[in-house]
């Protein structure tokens, strides 16, 4: 990893450009961890920020899991075992974080303020995707 993902979203990555969510997430890791993606890659994140607008599935959610599979996926989703695994953990890890919930409608009225907006749901997501980022790389090493 070259950098943490968690001190660039502290440091306000993505507030003077007005990012959602999961723009936060993927923009920031991108720079973070390297992963060379594309302009367009990044346009296509816009549209799961809010929920997907709906207040469903947290946007920094499922940010991370692009990221998580940008990182494994090679060919496929189904020749990448280890992708269901990484993915299930950092789902498992955000919902003990953050009250259970992955449910954009659920996590606002908890953790949103007007003054900092997502930030404490953005952050944790960040620290989760750090810490499983830099034990992917540990994996790797050993492999």
């Amino acid at each position: 990893m070259n950098h943490s993902l968690c001190d660039l979203i502290k440091s306000g990555f993505g507030v003077a450009e007005d990012y959602n969510c999961a723009e936060k997430i993927v923009r920031g890791a991108n720079i973070a961890y390297g992963l060379d993606l594309s302009e367009d890659a990044l346009l296509m994140m816009g549209g799961f920020g809010g929920g997907m607008g709906l207040g469903e599935v947290c946007g920094t959610v499922t940010g991370a899991v692009a990221v998580i599979s940008d990182m494994l996926v090679k060919e496929r989703a189904h020749a990448t075992p280890e992708l269901k695994e990484a993915t299930q953990h950092f789902i498992l890890q955000f919902r003990e974080r953050l009250g259970k919930e992955i449910e954009c409608r659920k996590l606002r009225p908890k953790y949103r303020t007007k003054e900092a907006g997502c930030d404490r749901i953005i952050i944790t997501a960040a620290e989760i995707l750090d810490e499983l980022t830099n034990g992917l790389q540990e994996e790797k090493k050993t492999s």
